[in-house]
């Protein structure tokens, strides 16, 4: 592989500080996280906003790609798990990304899915499975963009996240672990 030199113009450079227009394309330019590390119950049947993980970022160009990441521990007794981002730039409109062709059909726009599937024998509910995607957006902008993280589960049924199941918020018991989820963006120089 090439080594590539970015062209520099000297006398643009203050403070040591490289400027990202002499960057070549797929520079990583800035990287933002926002981290879940508290366990929450949800009862299901809508799609919950993952408050804690929403993250701003504000591109150096409009020209600029952000890398989205997303990954989520759930638990849960059984079911259809689908996590949705949605963007909005400079406080608008939220609009979703980073999912498949639904077609004519009814199906859900999805991030990221996990079909836990039922087992009746409840062993399901110790699981913790960490789901996760990745997706190059485009939002062609340099003011803040905002991604914002949901969940949901097919019809009423409760599930966790960051925690097992089982004990719904009882986390007093060593043989239960402590995981984390995060949203993280990066910019990447058109």
């Amino acid at each position: 592989m090439a080594l590539i030199t970015p062209k520099i113009n000297a006398s643009s450079i203050t403070a040591g500080t490289l400027p990202s227009s002499n960057l070549p394309a797929g520079t990583v330019l800035q990287v933002k996280q926002s981290v879940m590390d508290a366990y929450a119950h949800y009862s299901g049947g809508t799609y919950y906003h993952l408050t804690d993980m929403t993250t701003n970022i504000t591109p150096r160009s409009a020209s600029s790609k952000i890398l989205v990441r997303l990954q989520v521990c759930v638990s849960a007794i059984d079911r259809y798990h689908i996590t949705k981002i949605f963007r909005a730039i400079n406080n608008g409109t939220d609009i979703q990304i980073g999912y498949g062709d639904v077609g004519s059909y009814t199906r859900q726009k999805a991030f990221s899915v996990l079909g836990t599937g039922s087992k009746s024998n409840g062993t399901a509910t110790y699981e913790e499975i960490t789901i996760s995607a990745e997706f190059l957006d485009s939002p062609n902008t340099a003011q803040v963009v905002t991604y914002k993280p949901y969940i949901g589960v097919y019809a009423a049924h409760p599930f966790s996240v960051n925690a097992v199941h089982y004990n719904s918020g009882n986390q007093n018991d060593q043989w239960n672990s402590a995981p984390f989820s995060a949203l993280t963006v990066m910019e990447i120089a058109g």
